[in-house]
Order: C-alpha cells, then sequence, then structure tokens
C-alpha cells in the first residue's frame, strides 16, 4: 500500500521478507520521478499498480541511490531513463554479467564478493528463474 507523505512525495514501505527495500514517487507536475526500482520485475511491478492507483502522473526518471541488488533488480521493468551515480554505474557494470543460480551465488558467498544474507534474500524473492534475473544500466550517470 503507497503511503503519502506530502502532497508530492509517496512511499512504499519496505517489506522484511525478501528485503523488499521501501521505493519511492515524487509527482511533478506532468511526470513522476521514482525512486528505486525494486528488487524483482514483481516488487516494481506491484509498485507501479499502486502509482497507477492513486493516480500519479506517469513514471519519467528512475534515480537510482546505490547499487545493492534490492534496489536495482527491477530496473529492466521500468521503461523509462534511469539515473545514477558514475560509482553505482560502475558497480552495476561490474555484476550485470554474474549468474544467479544457487552454485554461483553461493561461489560468491565463499569468496566474500556476496554476504550470505543477500543470497538467502535473492533466492527468497526469486525462488526459481534466477536466469531471468537482468541488470540494466542507467542510462544516466553523474
Amino acid at each position: 500500500m503507497l503511503e503519502q507523505i506530502s502532497n508530492s512525495v509517496f512511499y512504499m514501505p519496505a517489506d522484511d521478507r525478501t528485503d523488499r527495500p521501501l521505493l519511492g514517487a515524487i509527482r511533478g507536475r506532468d511526470q513522476t520521478l521514482i525512486v528505486d526500482s525494486g528488487n524483482s520485475p514483481a516488487h516494481a511491478r506491484q509498485f507501479k499498480q499502486e502509482l497507477k492507483r492513486v493516480g500519479l502522473p506517469p513514471a519519467g526518471f528512475l534515480a537510482i541511490t546505490h547499487w545493492h541488488w534490492d534496489h536495482v533488480f527491477g530496473m529492466a521493468e521500468w521503461d523509462i531513463p534511469a539515473l545514477a551515480a558514475d560509482e553505482t554505474r560502475a558497480a552495476l557494470e561490474e555484476i550485470k554479467d554474474y549468474k544467479w543460480d544457487d552454485r554461483s551465488l553461493e561461489a560468491r558467498v565463499e569468496r566474500g564478493i556476496e554476504i550470505e544474507f543477500c543470497a538467502e534474500m535473492i533466492k527468497k524473492e526469486f525462488p526459481r528463474q534466477r536466469e531471468q534475473i537482468k541488470i540494466k544500466l542507467p542510462e544516466i550517470s553523474f
């Protein structure tokens, strides 16, 4: 359920069951700025439904706060330009070709690249078909 902070600022609360972060929306006159994409396409779709339900203007841009999986795995679901810091873009370029199957996740945990908590939450959010995880790079970085 979408919460409203002010006339222009909305958010969908976090859900700790699969590490879904809070997602934000800032209403403009003609467009809405989306803050973070969600931790999966399903999470992004749920947020889109909520935005539509309250009648916000169409999403125009997607601002990514940082590169962690729970903030970016929903990016491919948004058909709008994304913007992020150069450091975030670089981190996404580094992980864009990762494999997300159990073996690959566990190997990254063992090497200290991935933390166990994130690996477990990814498995919960994507109980199957993790090969469908697509890392989208932001179109605009600064």
